[in-house]
């Protein structure tokens, strides 16, 4: 059965999840940043809530916005938030980091180690090299022998929606050696095609504007006045969910 993930990064999402029942959520804050570390009040909270309907909770373990090369002391961090996430009691953690153009297996070895049994999804960092086949499937097949669960990836494309061959390819090469999830900017409209593909997962954000009056403002990104940030859609979320149960 193809699972389904929805990106979440505030109380509303977690909610609706809990309604709407996703195979799992990435937890996160800071989506339009492409997703950063969230709390751990907020990781125990999610836990608490998702836990009784069967909803597994993946932290997204990611200290910062731009790139995915890390110095030493982010991923002392990073590791860190994973070791804490994990005992908040998230079913899994979310992590990726390159060297160059290149996955840092020795990183990824020590996260699946501070995640200490629970599931490591490698994220979209693997998009950097996915438009290469060879090298996409090199990395994956590394990726599993590393102890990574799945891979979360648009097949190198700027969306997953564009990419069904070359996520067919990459289902392929794997060989069901790791799970392969397809993202990025994914409606329930994409699923079908995509669970043609042989993807064992899809993910997304479900999202829709919340729009509010800004008092004061609160950084370039959040004049004063008319605003609108970007949350969970229940009726979104929804939709994602029953196309994947159709199938």
């Amino acid at each position: 059965m193809l699972a389904v993930e929805i990106a979440v990064q505030d109380a509303r999402g977690v909610q609706i999840a809990s309604d709407v029942r996703p195979d799992r959520i990435e937890l996160c804050s800071a989506l339009a940043l492409g997703g950063l570390t969230p709390s751990i009040g907020f990781t125990r909270s999610a836990v608490e809530v998702l836990r009784p309907p069967g909803v597994g909770v993946h932290v997204l373990v990611r200290p910062r916005a731009g790139g995915f090369e890390f110095d030493a002391s982010e991923r002392a961090t990073m590791l860190g938030d994973i070791e804490s996430a994990v005992a908040a009691g998230a079913d899994g953690v979310v992590i990726g980091a390159l060297d160059g153009r290149e996955i840092d297996l020795g990183f990824v070895r020590d996260a699946v180690v501070a995640a200490a049994g629970a599931e490591v999804t490698f994220h979209r960092a693997f998009d950097v090299l996915a438009g290469d086949h060879a090298v996409a499937r090199a990395g994956a097949i590394a990726l599993a022998d590393t102890g990574v669960a799945r891979i979360l990836t648009s097949g190198g494309r700027p969306t997953a929606p564009e990419a069904v061959d070359e996520l067919a390819a990459l289902v392929s090469s794997a060989s069901g050696a790791i799970q392969i999830m397809a993202g990025g900017s994914i409606r329930a409209e994409h699923v079908a095609p995509l669970a043609a593909a042989g993807v064992d997962a899809v993910h997304g954000s479900a999202k829709g504007a919340v729009s509010y009056v800004a008092p004061v403002t609160l950084g370039s990104g959040a004049a004063t006045g008319e605003a609108a940030y970007d949350s969970t859609d229940a009726a979104e979320a929804q939709r994602l969910v029953d196309a994947a149960r159709a199938l």
